[in-house]
């Protein structure tokens, strides 16, 4: 071959290794890209999925904390009429009416009744 071949052969590889290696550069910035973008759709899906779980126990509290809330007005409000007719001091009353309106026993009461449907 002579030297004009050689030098062309030459000069159309390492134009040809130089497309070649801003492809592969190309490639990976492409591929670094997408992993990131993938990482963070990840974690916008992962915060959001805690976001709503926050807001769920959230309203579920709220639904326990109304139902405990009806649940000692009744107790209370049937303690006062069992200690109507009964003979006993302010003291045995008040107690009497602690142990009818149990916190514990009325959140638990609550904690596993159903949310009323409201109608409208």
């Amino acid at each position: 071959m002579s030297d004009h071949t050689k030098s062309a052969r030459a000069k159309a590889e390492a134009e040809f290794q130089k497309v070649q290696s801003e492809a592969r550069d190309r490639d990976r910035i492409r591929d670094r890209r997408h992993s990131e973008t993938q990482a963070r759709d990840d974690n916008t899906a992962r915060l959001k999925a805690l976001r709503l779980a926050a807001d769920g126990a959230e309203k579920r509290e709220a639904v326990v904390k109304q139902n405990a809330a009806e649940a000692r007005s009744h107790a209370a409000s049937a303690a006062d009429k069992e200690m109507a007719g009964i003979e006993a001091t302010a003291d045995q009353k008040v107690e009497r009416r602690k142990a009818l309106t149990d916190e514990p026993a009325l959140v638990a009461k609550a904690r596993t009744k159903r949310p009323r449907q409201r109608s409208g």
